[in-house]
């Protein structure tokens, strides 16, 4: 017997340096090159860089007890792992609904938003005008980009881990290549007078940007998706490998924020769709460079594609494997270590989702930071228990207050995501989508109680913990 049946099927020879590239991809994303400009201009440049300095300093805590939890219970499934240990089976497929809701709809957002990158860096593969839906215009060009990119993710995917995780180091350096470029271009050529006004004058403007820059760090949960498949050396420095991605990812954004801002006044900031590639072309000072920031932008794009449809499988894959859900979902290849059934359901609702348009994504969209913040709050609870249980290794005990801290930051971060969820417009849309997730979530549940009573809960403690969590 392996010493993590968790995994089983599954390989282990991740290492903490793609364990790196997985987080750090999954945190950058596109968004950046499109909200800078609304950044400096609400903020001020300084407010801007340094909300997102203490937005990321805020989720340290939170990090430390995923890795925590993370070297006690190294599993596929992550935050779904932790609730079976410490909160029981019930909790645990609640996590695991909710993380599938989370992470489908971001893979069906990617694969409908690449077109748009895409486009602005070949306009003429955009085709012809098909239909509208949701008053969105679809044309030929999102559908067949859309759908490429997407088995090409499935492809990869079912190749197994390691060839993804290698795939994802390249596109990860690459993409720090380009933006280390820009800050160095933007220090050389900028001037500092387009920082001013440092910030804004009446403070509103950080606050609010302050409140919203934790979730621009969440991509660090898909580390734990990933221990079921890492090497026992890069379990050993999760601690290590989640600090580092969120101080490289507090980095990353603080440079782009003030490398845009030497060389792009706020005043100006807003006046362009994409403010970033604006300022490439400024920095380096060709409009070929303009091309450069969107390459840059849509590799973030693939990167978090790539981690979040990774983190999905595993999700389906570990509830498959602990028989809380049709045990096909728990099924690998013997070839590859993928967990194919899980990848090609998680691909499916995808091409499914793209002749749609973001219309019909959004409104699960809209509901990431509720989840997001949920998961928080759940991973801090669990740290608790953990400590309370004396399951803590003796690193725990020089940070005692660790999972009290993290939990106070989690829960006002779901409550103010709540909050905001609450108060706008078109609020019930992504409500009702969410009720309908829970209760077809909940007919799933009850319908397969003989699933979970084909096996018994020792068996089902070494599938889903592994030989070290089940002890």
């Amino acid at each position: 017997m392996s010493e993590h049946p968790a995994s089983e099927g599954l390989r282990r020879d991740l290492s903490a340096r793609e364990l790196f590239s997985l987080a750090f991809g999954a945190i950058v994303g596109v968004s950046w090159i499109i909200l800078v400009g609304q950044w400096v201009s609400s903020a001020g440049a300084i407010g801007a860089v340094l909300a997102f300095v203490i937005g990321g300093l805020l989720l340290i805590p939170v990090g430390y007890c995923y890795a925590e939890l993370g070297q006690r219970l190294p599993a596929a499934g992550g935050e779904f792992v932790y609730a079976y240990r410490f909160l029981g089976e019930g909790a645990a497929f609640l996590t695991a609904w909710i993380l599938a809701l989370l992470y489908i709809a971001v893979c069906a957002f990617e694969a409908i938003s690449i077109s748009w990158i895409t486009f602005e860096i070949w306009p003429s593969l955009r085709g012809i005008r098909l239909y509208e839906f949701g008053g969105e215009a679809i044309h030929l060009g999102d559908i067949v980009v859309g759908v490429i990119w997407t088995l090409f993710f499935a492809w990869l995917q079912l190749r197994g881990a390691q060839l993804a995780a290698t795939i994802q180091d390249l596109m990860v350096y690459a993409m720090l290549v380009c933006a280390i470029a820009f800050l160095g271009a933007a220090i050389w050529r900028g001037d500092v007078e387009n920082l001013k006004p440092a910030f804004d004058a009446s403070g509103e403007g950080f606050l609010a940007l302050l409140l919203i820059t934790p979730l621009f760090f969440a991509g660090f949960g898909s580390v734990p998706q990933a221990l079921g498949e890492s090497s026992e050396n890069a379990i050993k420095r999760i601690p290590t490998v989640i600090l580092v991605v969120l101080l490289a990812s507090i980095v990353f954004y603080a440079g782009v924020v003030l490398a845009t801002a030497l060389v792009l006044p706020a005043s100006e900031a807003m006046q362009f769709e994409f403010p970033a590639a604006e300022a490439f072309q400024r920095a380096f000072g060709s409009q070929a460079f303009t091309m450069a920031a969107m390459f840059t932008g849509l590799l973030g794009l693939l990167t978090t594609w790539n981690a979040i449809l990774y983190s999905a499988s595993r999700v389906l894959f570990a509830i498959g494997h602990g028989r809380l859900a049709p045990p096909w979902l728990g099924q690998v290849s013997q070839k590859t270590g993928a967990p194919v059934p899980a990848i090609i359901l998680v691909t499916g609702l995808t091409l499914v989702a793209i002749p749609f348009g973001r219309a019909l994504i959004v409104p699960v969209i809209s509901l990431g930071g509720v989840c997001i913040t949920l998961m928080f709050v759940l991973v801090a609870a669990c740290s608790f228990i953990s400590r309370r249980q004396a399951h803590a290794g003796v690193s725990a005990q020089l940070f005692k207050p660790m999972p009290v801290i993290a939990g106070v930051v989690a829960l006002a971060l779901l409550g103010l995501n709540i909050y905001q969820l609450a108060t706008t417009e078109g609020a019930s849309g992504p409500g009702l989508v969410l009720i309908g997730w829970l209760v077809l979530g909940l007919i799933l549940w009850l319908t397969t109680g003989y699933v979970r009573r084909s096996m018994s809960r020792e068996e089902r403690d070494l599938a889903i913990l592994g030989s070290r969590g089940a002890k």
